[in-house]
Parts: structure tokens; C-alpha cells; sequence
């Protein structure tokens, strides 16, 4: 059985209160940024919540976000390019640069969920992680992906904390995720700026010599087989593509008391699964589960939209040099 966060010696956990703040960005998924928030007000009702949106035409997201009122903060952007992942890390960096008081934030995407609720043992095990590791960054707060990619769930387990780290010699994904309780005082001390993409934001972690921890604990997870929003409009490849792979909208059902209880008190060399734990709904028993775009799954609809990302992205940083030139004159 796995050490208890609770049952830590109460001299090894730093005392100092942690200051904690909840980030969702947002774009163009209106039912899923409804059932992310309704997640966070169900689970974790105590944390402020701002809601940072790319610039959405959906209608849907504008329903949500009303539906929400004065318990949300609502930053809205304009969408100047629809270059793929860019503009959900010039959010993050936004969101890092938003405030300078709070040590966490915790960064979530609208096709996410909080599946239970956040409690005293869930702040304690963030605050010995940071306590224990004061050259990590990030916690990876949510379930993992049953992957029979070779290495791909490789950790080992820090038994003091607890933790899991990830072993960098085989994955490429060792220091850091998109989304996770980030500790932002951290961020600012080393001067962190989000770079366009998850492997240029993994290789200079690596290289700042910061660390990203995965908790035994975790406690949110992307929807299975979501929708996916990286473009303003879909393409008849991407619709056939997310038609092919049965994407649609399965929610979870929150974990019941004896499922949380076994997540805490399970020997920890057993991973915290995702397909061996949550139970999402809608789905058809034998459905495969997908956490990527349905279009990384057919390849040559992927090459195909991988090429028009590439050119939208230039046509982007065009324009952006344009507007630049034009403000010098």
C-alpha cells in the first residue's frame, strides 16, 4: 500500500499557506466548457475560477459562460491567427503574466473534467511535492493514458512525497504538460515563457533543469473521443475522420466514495489508469478510447491537415510581421 498524504509527519510538510487559482481556456467547444465548469463548481467550489477564450464563435460558449454569471472571470481574446496550439499557449502565457501574487494555478482545457472532489489531503501532497522538490514546476494532475507505446508509462515512484516521475531516457514528455497544477512563483523565478508547442515548452524545461511531477492522486482527464477545435472550420477529411473514430460528447461520472478511497489507499506500482478507473458515458462497451485528434489516427488525413497547419501558421507570422512594420512607420 501507498504512503497516505495525510499520514505524513506533519514537521515534513511546509506550513506556508499556498495561494491556488483555477485557469480554463476556452475555444469553440460550448458543451464541453459547460461540463468543465460545472465540474470545477461541483469538485473544487473554493478556487476562483477565470475562463480565458480564444476568440469563440460558437454560440454555445457565450450559453455556458452566462449560465456561470459572476462566479467566473472571463478574459475573451481575439483570435488573430488560427495557427494549431499556438494560441492556447500564448493563453497560458497570458494567464502566467495575469497575476504575480498566487504560487498555483492550476491549468485546465474545456475538453477536461474534475471527476472528484478537492479536499485538505489533495492541498497538503501539492504543497509536500513543492516542499520535497523545490526544482519542480508542474504536478501532472490528471489519469494516465493506458498507451502500449513502448516506454510510455516507464515512471518511477518517489515514496516520500509520493510522486511519479516520468524517465525522460524514453519519452519526450518528461517535463512538462499542457495542462496540471503549475507553481507560478516557481515559473517566474526562472523567467518562463510558453513557447508554440508541447516539445519546444518540454526541451526548455529540460534545459532550464526544472522538474514535472505526476501525482498517484490525480483527479481530472480529458473526455474520451472529444470534438476537436484547432481550426475555425472542419474540413470534410476532419468531419469524416472524427465520424470514422465515434467522436462525440461522454462526460464522466464522478467517482463514488469507495472508488476515491481506493485510489488513495491502492499500492502505488499500480498506475492510475484512466480506462481502468473513470467511466465516461454515452460510449459503447467495446469503443475504443481516444485522448488525440481523430485525425492523428488515419494517417493521410493527418499529413494532409499537418501541411495546412503549417500554412496557416506562416500566414500568421506574415501578418504579424506586417502589422508590425506598419505600426513602426
Amino acid at each position: 500500500m501507498g504512503p497516505h498524504p495525510a499520514n505524513c509527519s506533519p514537521h515534513s510538510i511546509q506550513r506556508t499557506e499556498l495561494t491556488v487559482r483555477i485557469v480554463v481556456f476556452s475555444y469553440n467547444r460550448g458543451r464541453y466548457l459547460h461540463n468543465c465548469l460545472d465540474s470545477l463548481f461541483r469538485h473544487a467550489p473554493h478556487y476562483p475560477v477565470t475562463v480565458m477564450d480564444d476568440g469563440s464563435t460558437d454560440p454555445a460558449v457565450d450559453i455556458a459562460l452566462e449560465a456561470f454569471g459572476e462566479r467566473i472571470r472571463v478574459i475573451r481574446n481575439d483570435r488573430a491567427s488560427t495557427a494549431y496550439l499556438g494560441g492556447l499557449y500564448a493563453n497560458m502565457q497570458q494567464a502566467l503574466d495575469d497575476r504575480d501574487s498566487d504560487d498555483l494555478a492550476l491549468f485546465i482545457q474545456d475538453d477536461q473534467q474534475i471527476v472528484r472532489d478537492l479536499d485538505d489531503r489533495d492541498e497538503q501532497h501539492w504543497k509536500r511535492f513543492f516542499a520535497v522538490h523545490p526544482e519542480a514546476v508542474e504536478l501532472a494532475t490528471t489519469f494516465l493514458k493506458a498507451n502500449r507505446r513502448p516506454g510510455s508509462l516507464n515512471f518511477h515512484i518517489d515514496p516520500e512525497v509520493p510522486v511519479y516521475f516520468r524517465d525522460d531516457s524514453v519519452s519526450r514528455r518528461a517535463h512538462f504538460a499542457a495542462t496540471g497544477l503549475f507553481h507560478t512563483a516557481r515559473l517566474r523565478e526562472v523567467n518562463w515563457g510558453f513557447m508554440p508547442t508541447e516539445g519546444e515548452n518540454n526541451q526548455q524545461a529540460r534545459e532550464l533543469g526544472v522538474r514535472m511531477g505526476f501525482t498517484p492522486y490525480p483527479f481530472m482527464m480529458w473526455l474520451p473521443n472529444a470534438e476537436s477545435s484547432k481550426f475555425r472550420r472542419k474540413s470534410l477529411l476532419h468531419r469524416f475522420a472524427e465520424w470514422y473514430r465515434e467522436v462525440g460528447f461522454y462526460p464522466y461520472e464522478p467517482m463514488t466514495p469507495s472508488e476515491v478511497k481506493w485510489l488513495y489507499e491502492r499500492d502505488l506500482s499500480r498506475l492510475p489508469l484512466a480506462q481502468e478507473v473513470l467511466r465516461p458515458t454515452g460510449m459503447k462497451e467495446d469503443q475504443q478510447w481516444l485522448f488525440e485528434d481523430a485525425t492523428k489516427s488515419i494517417r493521410f488525413i493527418h499529413r494532409r491537415l499537418k501541411r495546412k497547419k503549417k500554412k496557416e501558421a506562416a500566414r500568421a507570422r506574415n501578418k504579424g510581421r506586417s502589422h508590425e512594420e506598419r505600426s513602426g512607420e
